[in-house]
């Protein structure tokens, strides 16, 4: 072929619109530039996965580290900057996993579009843009309640 790189982009443009339309630029030019889009995870992947998990990771635009533990029945311990935030994850038949905090009465749940990495999940979507989550760890049947500091 005489020109794989340009077929290579377009390919790539091609999805990076797609996913583009639903999460704004700036997550956008993230995964253009990654020069990969992950699928991403149905309503039914996304309850199957996300309950019962504990994650750490990085907001991708702050380099914040934050972790967050889901028990089975969706209740979270979120933890950002010393933080610590209990809450619930919900999941819409829209494919959007979406957490609501205790501090803000359960109202204005934040909503994100997942995909699976080969580290963990990246959470498009939310007041910083991307989440990474680079550690998980799966079949997690509670979650400490400690007010402990982000470590």
């Amino acid at each position: 072929m005489k020109y794989p790189g340009m077929v290579k982009r377009f390919l790539v443009l091609g999805t990076g619109l797609w996913l583009g339309a639903g999460l704004g630029a700036s997550q956008f030019a993230l995964a253009e530039s990654s020069q990969s889009v992950a699928a991403v995870m149905s309503s039914e992947e996304i309850r199957n996965e996300l309950y019962g998990v504990t994650m750490q990771g990085v907001a991708a635009t702050t380099n914040s580290r934050w972790s967050e533990c889901i028990n089975p029945e969706g209740e979270t311990i979120y933890r950002l900057d010393g933080m610590q935030m209990h809450g619930r994850l919900t999941v819409t038949t829209q494919g959007l996993a979406c957490f609501a905090y205790e501090h803000m009465d359960y109202q204005s749940p934040v909503c994100f579009k997942v995909s699976r990495t080969a580290a963990g999940y990246t959470f498009w979507g939310g007041p910083e843009g991307v989440y990474k989550a680079l550690e998980v760890e799966h079949d997690v049947q509670s979650c400490p309640g400690a007010k402990e500091p982000v470590g």
